[in-house]
């Protein structure tokens, strides 16, 4: 516990003095993972939620309280939360390789890409076939290679914004 909750929490007197493990906590043994995580579009999902000009007129709770928008959007928040894809106290790779992992955030009314893909060819073939490789799942376009470098292959609905990255 200590290594990724600091040792100060020592009974359930002191709960409150359990540290929250940050991206850093994570780079200390999974630096290449870390680093390509910085680099990625989930890095700056915190950022992308304070540029929008309607984020500034909802409620404080609602946004840094990490409910509603900022529930999803804080895996960019201080850094980066891991725990957005690798549940916490499990941390496994096949969970967060599940496209379920990714429908947590990326469902519903204002962000559909979950629905568009399960209701694609891509998307019922893998319900049907599961792990038989012969349907894309979010990741082999988004984590090429099982990069953590989060990347948007042809944009949100067809728009396509500029990148640095020319490979994409």
């Amino acid at each position: 516990c200590s290594t990724c909750h600091g040792d100060k929490h020592t009974s359930p007197a002191n709960v409150n003095l359990a540290v929250m493990p940050t991206i850093e906590t994570c780079a200390g043994c999974h630096s290449q993972q870390a680093e390509q995580f910085k680099e990625g579009k989930h890095a700056l999902a915190w950022i992308a939620m304070n540029a929008m000009p309607k984020t500034a007129a909802q409620p404080k709770e609602i946004m840094e309280g990490e409910k509603g928008c900022g529930g999803c959007h804080r895996i960019g928040k201080d850094g980066g939360k891991c725990d957005a894809c690798h549940t916490r106290h499990k941390f496994s790779i096949e969970e967060a390789r599940n496209p379920l992992a990714c429908a947590t955030c990326h469902m519903g009314f204002d962000h559909p890409q979950y629905e568009m893909w399960s209701t694609s060819k891509h998307g019922i073939i893998y319900q049907m076939e599961k792990e038989s490789g012969r349907a894309p799942k979010c990741q082999t376009c988004h984590m090429v290679e099982g990069t953590h470098r989060v990347m948007t292959a042809w944009g949100f609905l067809g728009l396509r914004l500029p990148e640095e990255d020319k490979k994409w």
